[in-house]
């Protein structure tokens, strides 16, 4: 695994697991899970900038370790009639301090 950010050590890395496809993989703290996923994955993405809501995912285990809801995220979620436990997997990064854990997802 290569992190993608400049002076990145990549010594702890987040699990994350996807449900639906049987999924899982790790990302670095501080990095978009989005950037991540394997090809096998079959969630659908649209606009990637977190105002279709196409990318909309239920988060099983694990939000703690995601960075908080952004304002036009929820205002999207909002509007597509998201849960409270569900967000746009195009706007979840993994916290910047994580040392370890697992991310549990579906969509």
């Amino acid at each position: 695994m290569i992190c993608r950010r400049p002076n990145c050590s990549v010594m702890n890395l987040v699990r994350v697991k996807v449900i639906n496809d049987n999924l899982e993989f790790d990302v670095p703290p501080g990095e978009r899970i989005m950037d991540y996923l394997p090809e096998a994955c079959s969630l659908m993405f649209g606009c990637r900038k977190g105002t279709c809501g196409i990318c909309t995912c239920t988060i099983r285990n694990g939000e703690n370790l995601l960075v908080a809801k952004s304002y036009l995220e929820e205002q999207t979620l909002n509007r597509v009639g998201g849960l409270s436990n569900q967000r746009l997997c195009c706007q979840l990064w993994v916290k910047e301090h994580v040392k370890e854990g697992e991310i549990e997802m579906e969509y």
